[in-house]
């Protein structure tokens, strides 16, 4: 079974995008599912990745981390971004996908450094682990 596309709706997703609304708000306004819009807008979109501050050049995030040497943190603070911001803006300019982490990186997920983690009775990863030592007994 195929859908009818509504051309008229489509069309007025168009013209909403280039006013500057998001694909949410549109879908909002259209009444239908903001993966439709996405959809019918295709190419128009903006591409996937962190969205980039206007403000912060790409050249002053590589400058920071690799001449500075500073942390994501450090960048953050300077640039008024969030670390996780600088972190993936910085991955997203040099092209370093996350599978490509190693044990080491400043950035790496502590169990990558080598601690251990061990899951939770929830599902949750817990923080490095340390040999228990027996209490003793009360005399």
């Amino acid at each position: 079974m195929t859908r009818k596309t509504d051309e008229g709706k489509r069309a007025q997703a168009r013209q909403l995008y280039a006013t500057t609304l998001t694909t949410r708000a549109i879908a909002a306004r259209l009444g239908v599912d903001p993966r439709t819009v996405q959809r019918w807008l295709g190419d128009a979109t903006r591409p996937r990745g962190p969205r980039k501050r206007p403000d912060v050049p790409d050249s002053k995030i590589v400058e920071l981390r690799e001449r500075e040497g500073l942390s994501f943190a450090a960048i953050a603070a300077l640039t008024g971004m969030s670390a996780t911001g600088a972190r993936n803006r910085y991955w997203a300019i040099t092209g370093r996908p996350r599978a490509e982490r190693k044990p080491g990186d400043q950035d790496a997920p502590p169990h990558a450094n080598g601690a251990a983690h061990t899951p939770s009775s929830t599902g949750q990863v817990t923080g490095p682990t340390t040999p228990s030592t027996p209490i003793p007994a009360p005399d």
